[in-house]
């Protein structure tokens, strides 16, 4: 699921979208930091919040430098598994 932040949509510089990605194998929220700071590196992410009880991330970014794609791939780089929730 991704929504778009942006000002009326016209901005293509001010538009950020947030992906919500379900994530399985955080156990603590040693994990869910793990994870947080592997999405936070990426270029174009602005914010992260993980939670390992909800199973979930919820992900600011600007889809001019990244994607719900390469968020999912900072995550399996993390040791654990995501995909996009519906």
């Amino acid at each position: 699921m991704t929504t778009d932040s942006g000002i009326n949509g016209t901005d293509p510089q001010q538009a950020q979208l947030t992906a919500v990605l379900a994530v399985t194998g955080m156990h603590c929220g040693g994990c869910a930091g793990k994870v947080k700071a592997a999405l936070l590196e990426l270029d174009g992410v602005s914010s992260a919040e993980v939670s390992h009880i909800k199973g979930s991330a919820v992900v600011s970014y600007d889809p001019q430098k990244t994607s719900v794609g390469a968020l999912s791939e900072a995550v399996k780089a993390a040791g654990y598994s995501a995909s996009a929730a519906a």
